[in-house]
């Protein structure tokens, strides 16, 4: 039959070849929602430890933004997971994972990166900081070396002039034998 009706064959195979084509589809959309979900579970707890460790204006409106842009893409997640399967598989061929929410992604491992160099941007400046507070001890100690060798010496040609004035005592003092 499938050799004198190939238009029927070719309807059955378009409908094969579209079931398969959605299930290849959903599993993709299911590996990529894994893959962002795991993106985001790395980038949150660097966001939280820099907010603690450098709790600027800047870095608390960097975190903001990627926890508002976060709850967006968990809501989307949240709404596409509780559609039935046939919704599923009609927005798997219709509105493909990529073009969707990439936007959210890729604003997301934006703010992320801002953060980065929000981080490196603190860190510069506390190192910058530390060299000026060095400096400055470097010199305090230059200056305090300085004092206090003055002192000792000033102590030392003290003591030389006490023991030379005893010696000299004891020497005058004591009766030749």
């Amino acid at each position: 039959m499938s050799q004198h009706h190939p238009e029927y064959v070719s309807l059955v195979w378009g409908a094969i070849k579209f079931c398969f084509i959605s299930i290849i589809n959903r599993e993709v959309l299911v590996a990529q929602l894994s893959k962002a979900l795991a993106q985001i579970a790395d980038a949150l707890p660097r966001a939280a430890l820099t907010l603690v460790l450098f709790p600027t204006e800047m870095m608390r409106n960097a975190v903001a933004t990627i926890y508002a842009q976060v709850t967006k893409f968990l809501i989307w997640a949240l709404n596409w997971y509780s559609e039935g399967r046939l919704k599923h598989m009609y927005h798997v061929i219709t509105q493909p994972f990529s073009p969707r929410y990439k936007d959210i992604l890729e604003e997301i491992q934006t703010c992320s990166r801002t953060i980065e160099s929000v981080v490196s941007d603190a860190a510069q400046a506390e190192v910058r900081d530390m060299h000026i507070i060095i400096r400055e001890l470097k010199k305090i100690a230059v200056e305090h070396y300085s004092l206090t060798s003055t002192r000792l010496l000033n102590t030392n040609r003290q003591l030389s002039e006490l023991q030379v004035s005893e010696i000299i005592t004891f020497v005058a003092t004591t009766p030749l034998l």
